[in-house]
């Protein structure tokens, strides 16, 4: 094999190299994104002016409960006893709640229909409130 021929040969080599490797070391896109972490505190509401409404034809059964959270709220759930039914807003974040029966024309006083679920007056004897905005 002569001078030019090896020379030629390497440079097809070569540029085989080339080729083949820039099959392999193409680019990808990747759109810009965003990740963090943090925390801040958890500020609790204050229920006031709770009032039961009992039932007109059996006072032993509760048809409402009606409060006013301090600040607005955009989600509700309460519940009457401890181990009792929960009762939320319409909202699917409490999702072993049964009733969606509370409502609130300003976010802040809330009424929550409990007629015909069997809840009673005396039963009332622990109101929960899980409030979040």
């Amino acid at each position: 094999m002569n001078r030019t021929t090896k020379i030629l040969s390497a440079i097809a080599v070569a540029g085989t190299i080339a080729a083949a490797g820039s099959a392999f070391t193409s680019s990808n896109t990747v759109a810009a994104s965003s990740a963090s972490s943090g925390t801040t505190a958890i500020s609790a509401y204050t229920t006031s002016n709770v009032q039961y409404g009992a039932n007109t034809t059996d006072p032993q059964l509760l048809d409402s409960v009606t409060f006013t959270l301090d600040a607005a709220a955009r989600y509700v759930a309460i519940r009457t006893s401890s181990a009792g039914t929960w009762y939320r807003s319409d909202d699917l974040r409490l999702t072993t709640a049964t009733v969606d029966s509370c409502t609130s024309a300003n976010d802040t006083t809330w009424t929550c229909n409990v007629t015909g679920t069997g809840e009673t007056v005396l039963g009332a004897d622990n109101l929960s409130v899980v409030a979040t905005t």
